[in-house]
């Protein structure tokens, strides 16, 4: 009997540690998923997500390969944005959304979960067994429909070489997980894709930005070229009056004179205005390379900005705005020239678009000035400022008072990422109505 007694108590004994280590085990993986969720979730780039998620997955089954595609619905397609198998990634690749010979794409269109625990139970699901779409045949196999807002967004998978590799309660916990990885795969795919546009746009704006001053330095040479052609066609018939009189041997000594006259006040027009149209190539030649070209070269810099200004002065001259620069003549500096340029560029144009509207004399200036190894530049205009509302919104991207007019709102958040990432300086910012607008910038002297 006590024997008996014994055993029973060491049977239960031995089934309550069972349940307490089933217990324990349970708490734990629920710890650790909730880690995995809340890591996931907090993060907005998309490989640092799902690598994390792999690698702390696998700390609970058997992730041989896992594998997320997200639904392209301008496309219909799924596109694979991670697909990591025995530690080596896949390039992203797609598949047509309704094919219906794929896994992820059944999965996707029924919004069911697909459970293979062995290759040949594909038959389930399928006429014929699907070859695998990247690497090896697994035995067992997951998909999971990735749902947001009770809408299916994407397709999840883990999948094995061994047959039978998930049990029920792991089951379930990728079924947790998937709600998390929902949440963050297609929060940190949003952010990712906002950033392309938002990348190309100011691409778009740069460019749009080198074809204004492309317009306005073709226009602006145009003026001292045909002054020249004028000049030449003057010059061309006077001689040829000379060149007859000479041969006829009736040429006049007053005659040769006038001549000798008109010469020489031609030589200087076309002079001057050859000189006027080379600068004017030169600068725009410099800044239009620089702007076009990240690479940091050695620049005088009073020298660099009156070159910036000279190919800017097209936008200026039709609202007879004037600019005025001062900057100490021994400041040189290896920098992002083209960086800079656009800074001032910008600057220039959002003055032009947004502040002359109502302002007879419009002006721009433009000090700078060395304090250690700081550039201080100090940009400010005369025209109608900003007041403080939205001079809180001024460099947030797409943020414009003249969208019925066409702006896009890109101009001041260049300048700041400029300033910021490129030069690792500082910009602020001050305004009142009626008053102007005043940029102060902060560079370092090292930053390149």
């Amino acid at each position: 009997m006590r024997l008996k007694l014994q055993q029973q108590v060491a049977e239960r004994t031995q089934e309550l540690k069972e349940k307490h280590d089933a217990l324990q085990a349970s708490n734990q993986d629920l710890l650790l998923l909730q880690q995995i969720g809340r890591e996931i979730t907090g993060s907005l780039q998309l490989g640092q997500v799902l690598s994390r998620c792999h690698q702390m997955l696998s700390q609970l089954i058997d992730v041989h390969a896992m594998v997320i595609g997200l639904h392209r619905p301008l496309t219909n397609e799924i596109e694979f944005v991670f697909w990591l198998e025995d530690s080596q990634t896949a390039s992203s690749f797609a598949i047509a959304a309704n094919d219906g010979k794929a896994p992820a794409s059944l999965c996707f269109c029924r919004a069911e979960e697909i459970i293979v625990n062995q290759h040949s139970d594909f038959a389930t699901y399928f006429d014929e067994l699907p070859q695998p779409l990247c690497g090896e045949a697994m035995e067992s196999v997951v998909y999971l429909p990735l749902m947001l807002n009770q809408k299916v967004v994407g397709v999840f998978s883990v999948q094995s070489p061994r047959a039978f590799a998930y049990s029920l309660s792991q089951l379930n916990l990728l079924r947790t997980l998937s709600s998390y990885i929902a949440i963050a795969v297609v929060n940190a795919d949003t952010y990712t894709r906002l950033q392309q546009t938002q990348q190309q746009l100011m691409i778009q704006e740069k460019m749009a930005s080198l074809g204004a001053l492309v317009a306005g330095v073709a226009h602006e040479i145009n003026t001292p070229l045909g002054i020249c052609a004028t000049a030449t066609s003057h010059l061309q018939a006077e001689y040829d009056v000379i060149q007859q009189a000479f041969t006829d041997k009736s040429l006049q000594q007053s005659q040769f004179q006038r001549f000798l006259s008109h010469l020489g006040d031609g030589l200087k027009i076309l002079a001057v205005n050859t000189e006027r149209s080379a600068a004017l190539i030169q600068s725009f030649k410099k800044v239009s390379v620089d702007q076009s070209a990240d690479a940091p070269r050695q620049i005088e810099l009073a020298s660099y900005l009156q070159d910036v200004m000279l190919s800017l002065q097209p936008q200026l001259r039709p609202l007879n705005c004037q600019f005025q620069l001062v900057c100490p003549a021994d400041i040189h500096w290896y920098t992002d020239a083209g960086a800079l340029a656009q800074i001032l560029t910008n600057l220039v144009m959002n003055s032009v678009k947004h502040a002359f509207a109502e302002q007879s004399a419009p002006a721009i200036s433009l000090q700078v000035q060395q304090q250690g190894r700081q550039l201080l530049f100090d940009y400010a205009d005369n025209g109608c400022g900003m007041d403080e509302q939205n001079l809180a919104l001024i460099f947030e991207p797409f943020f414009t008072t003249k969208r019925a007019a066409g702006g896009t709102g890109l101009g001041a958040h260049i300048v700041f990422n400029l300033v910021t990432a490129r030069f690792k300086g500082q910009i602020q910012v001050q305004s009142t109505p009626g008053q102007g607008l005043h940029y102060r910038i902060s560079l370092p002297l090292d930053a390149c």
